[in-house]
């Protein structure tokens, strides 16, 4: 298992990471790491955190899209208020995009996907408070890689070698047999590579963070963000 200490990732490869990444499918580690760095408390100064919460990075799954008038003393008028953020989290699952400097072991993270598969990588925030919520995505492929940390609660996952058919990224059915059919706890890593079709279906409350790597950008250094935390006691 790995650990965050003393605020850093542990530097040391897995190797067992990097075989599997060379066959390029699906996988699963299980108890991969501790995750003792993030929880629903940290989760919860986000989303209380109303600057953070515009339209373009709090997605609810299942949720319409809402409008509500202007108020005082916004800067961007399209934050959500928290009675819609209460409604939005009802409707099922939802995420938080461009976290991966939400918290330096997310970041420190962040930078370690990215060295391991040498693509710019990122971090979305992954919950659902909706239990036995099937994933109105069903079964569908991404534009990226992505790597899946489940911090709390379990999850069913299947994900098959099967990639894009018919240029549809949402289908009903695969023909061939999943490749990872199991549950995710907390501290399993789930590996699916760009285009390839999973599924996900929450079987408690659970909370996850995703680290999407794009794979156009393999090996192009130039298109990673800088993952130095600043850190202000230092510069005194």
């Amino acid at each position: 298992m790995f650990f965050i200490e003393d605020n850093s990732f542990l530097k040391q490869e897995h190797k067992e990471l990097q075989d599997k990444l060379k066959l390029n499918q699906p996988f699963l580690i299980k108890d991969f790491i501790d995750t003792s760095f993030f929880g629903w408390k940290d989760l919860e100064q986000l989303i209380n955190f109303r600057p953070l919460l515009t339209d373009n990075r709090f997605i609810a799954v299942n949720g319409g899209r809402s409008e509500w008038p202007y108020r005082d003393w916004l800067s961007d008028v399209n934050t959500f208020p928290v009675n819609i953020i209460k409604e939005q989290i009802q409707t099922g699952a939802c995420y938080l995009k461009d976290m991966s400097r939400c918290k330096k072991e997310v970041n420190d993270l962040v930078k370690y996907f990215s060295e391991q598969n040498d693509c710019p990588t990122d971090a979305h925030i992954y919950f659902s408070l909706v239990v036995n919520n099937n994933d109105s995505f069903g079964i569908h492929c991404d534009e990226s890689h992505n790597f899946i940390l489940q911090i709390e609660g379990e999850t069913y996952v299947k994900a098959w070698t099967t990639t894009i058919h018919n240029g549809r990224r949402i289908v009903d059915e695969v023909a061939a047999d999943p490749v990872v059919d199991d549950t995710l706890k907390p501290g399993d890593l789930l590996y699916v590579p760009v285009w390839h079709y999973h599924q996900f279906i929450s079987k408690t409350k659970r909370l996850s963070i995703s680290f999407p790597s794009v794979s156009d950008n393999k090996g192009k250094k130039e298109m990673f963000q800088e993952r130095e935390w600043i850190e202000l006691w230092v510069m005194n």
